[in-house]
């Protein structure tokens, strides 16, 4: 049975490269490190990947020539490239722009909401990327409603919602959902506030989970049976630390629990994979989505490209761990943060600066995929939407982590990252067995013909 490879490497120039097939074979000896994929051990199913057209995207992307465009946008949204199927837009303004907006223009009511903000940049940029594909899924999220719905009247600094204002919050979401879906653009799911224990000095607003069960029992509820609006909603949207305290508040109200779709993560601040398995147990019926990510304050490197860039290795290798062990835990999609950043890691109004895997030089007029992009792309351009989650495992230690899917059309594949010296593995599957080798500082897919 034959084994298709695609690989990354740190130390050559493989970069999604399709290597010789390799074979299963009689009489393989099991004395050597083992990779076990079981196809009877199934768990969830796979919704995508995606990444976020924040306003510092699409600023970016307005910079570049329709041929640069181009050509970033197929590497992000065609077949041939990482294959995304998910979106993530912001509902207002964040960090990541240039200056605050929200849709009212001043006012303190929601007479004069507007979606003219969006229509001067991501509708034209929706307008080229969504003829990519027919089956988009699109999530928003929040990061501050207009100030006067908020204690501290700005859109900073954390601060809570006003409780008298939860239906108008409700029906500003509303307003956006509905002028989106004028504009040919389907909004499928929203989140009720981004990071909401996070007190930033950018757009925030704190939520406690208690708040958060009765914004959506109180507010969202009512006002989206009024307006006849069905989108999935996701409650959390922030680090995976407290998402077991948050989901058990959020969800104590029968009602609640019964309207809220999923469970939304981001990975700052901890490794606590096992609370995603725990968050599970407790609400299996809910979907676990990793809503964002992304590596803070890595700016240098682009600014002085002669400069080694061996830290961007590690950080794909984050990427690539924690793609691994959110899927391995019951996560069914994973959100990128920023899809397009300029050299300095922006533009961000309040010099919040990130790495994105896609980075575009202002001066040089120069697109710098980072090695992030390939690793994101080992997985998302061969997973299907459908695919089945297995279990995977293998008696490596920490330097070599082991996922594993069923394609829906019974492929399996089997990705391996090595963040150590070169390995050699035999792979078993179904009681076969093949001979497997693993570069130092590689990611591999394995295709397993059925």
């Amino acid at each position: 049975m034959r084994i298709r490879r695609f690989r990354t490497t740190r130390r050559s120039q493989e970069r999604i490269t399709e290597l010789s097939p390799i074979y299963f074979e009689e009489g393989v000896s099991l004395n050597n490190r083992l990779i076990y994929v079981d196809p009877k051990k199934k768990r969830q199913k796979f919704l995508g990947f995606g990444g976020a057209l924040t306003r510092a995207s699409q600023e970016n992307l307005s910079l570049m020539g329709e041929e640069k465009k181009k050509e970033v946008l197929d590497a992000y949204f065609s077949e041939n490239g990482l294959n995304y199927s998910l979106l993530r837009l912001t509902i207002s303004s964040t960090d990541f722009g240039t200056y605050l907006y929200d849709y009212l223009d001043g006012q303190n009511d929601l007479t004069s909401f507007s979606l003219k903000e969006e229509d001067s940049l991501l509708l034209p940029l929706l307008g080229e990327i969504l003829p990519y594909r027919n089956d988009w899924k699109i999530l928003a999220s929040s990061w501050c409603p207009p100030s006067y719905m908020k204690e501290n009247g700005e859109r900073c600094y954390g601060g809570h919602l006003r409780k008298e204002c939860y239906l108008d919050y409700a029906k500003y979401l509303a307003l956006y959902i509905k002028g989106m879906a004028d504009r040919g653009v389907k909004i499928d799911a929203i989140t009720i506030q981004n990071e909401p224990e996070a007190n930033q000095l950018w757009e925030s607003m704190e939520v406690s989970a208690e708040e958060e069960r009765d914004i959506i029992k109180n507010g969202i509820l009512p006002v989206f049976k009024e307006d006849n609006i069905s989108v999935k909603l996701l409650i959390w949207d922030h680090n995976k630390d407290e998402m077991v305290r948050r989901s058990n508040v959020t969800l104590s109200d029968p009602e609640v629990d019964k309207a809220v779709w999923g469970i939304g993560y981001h990975w700052y601040v901890s490794d606590a994979f096992h609370n995603i398995n725990l968050t599970h147990e407790l609400h299996p019926d809910k979907h676990i989505i990793f809503t964002e990510g992304c590596v803070e304050i890595a700016n240098i490197a682009y600014q002085d490209e002669s400069r080694a860039t061996s830290d961007l290795w590690e950080h794909a290798e984050r990427y690539a761990h924690n793609i691994m062990e959110g899927f391995n835990r019951y996560t069914e999609a994973f959100f990128d943060w920023n899809i397009v950043l300029d050299e300095e890691g922006g533009p961000t109004w309040v010099e919040n600066y990130c790495e994105a895997p896609v980075m575009y030089h202002r001066g040089n007029k120069k697109v710098i995929y980072n090695p992030s992009f390939y690793y994101i792309g080992q997985f998302s351009r061969f997973l299907k939407r459908g695919a089945t989650a297995l279990y995977s495992s293998s008696d490596f230690g920490k330097d070599v982590e082991t996922l594993a899917f069923e394609n829906p059309n019974g492929e399996i594949l089997l990705f391996v990252l090595n963040t150590g010296w070169n390995q050699n593995a035999v792979l078993l599957v179904d009681g076969q067995r093949a001979k497997i080798s693993l570069p130092s500082h590689s990611l591999t897919t394995f295709i397993i013909d059925r």
